[in-house]
């Protein structure tokens, strides 16, 4: 083997390891990222369960949704979701009315939404936990008590778990380098070996 085609072997080997690191992610968006879901919950507080609280838009300017401790729903950042205190004796409204509820008192949400993640992410959707602490004057008082994110399967990211997806490609693509580059050696060596018996 020739050094010049065993050269050829570092860019394939390299390809085939960038692909096994991005073979998971099927749905490749044209700017290098793919959407992921990510939703807010309110966990149940003292303050949620003396106030109605709603949360919309949810999808473009149309979705309205009455908040439940517990259960969990999506919000955007991109359409301004916030979170409006319906007064006592109104009715929870079935549609988005950006008139009516300017005149309500809201707040938005602590966290900014997650649309979408580089294709190399192990991230598939998120989940971020809120607490109504207290309605005043200025309106709700919302804060963030935690947020998690999942992966495919459904199982939650730890830190580890990030870190060993990144890394592991990166160390495979690092030992494709090393093997070929000892076996580039080893064949410039015989090639070289060849050129001084010929000469001979």
């Amino acid at each position: 083997m020739k050094t010049a085609d065993f050269a050829l072997i570092i860019p394939v080997a390299a390809a085939l390891v960038l692909s096994f690191a991005a073979s998971s992610e099927a749905d490749i968006t044209p700017d290098g990222h793919r959407d992921i879901r990510h939703r807010i919950v309110f966990e149940d507080s003292p303050a949620l369960e003396e106030h109605t609280l709603i949360a919309s838009p949810q999808a473009g300017f149309n979705g309205v949704v009455e908040i439940k401790p517990g259960e969990a729903f999506d919000f955007s950042s991109k359409y301004g979701t916030r979170f409006y205190v319906v007064p006592p004796g109104t009715a929870v409204p079935t549609e988005f009315d950006r008139e009516l509820l300017d005149q309500w008192p809201s707040t938005r949400p602590p966290r900014g939404e997650i649309r979408s993640v580089v294709i190399a992410s192990p991230v598939a959707s998120a989940l971020t936990t809120v607490k109504l602490v207290e309605v005043n004057e200025d309106g709700p008082v919302v804060e963030e008590v935690g947020h998690v994110e999942f992966n495919r399967s459904g199982s939650e990211l730890t830190p580890t778990k990030k870190a060993v997806h990144y890394t592991t490609p990166i160390a495979v693509l690092a030992a494709t380098i090393f093997v070929a580059a000892v076996l580039w050696r080893k064949y410039r060596n015989v090639d070289a070996g060849e050129s001084k018996g010929s000469t001979a």
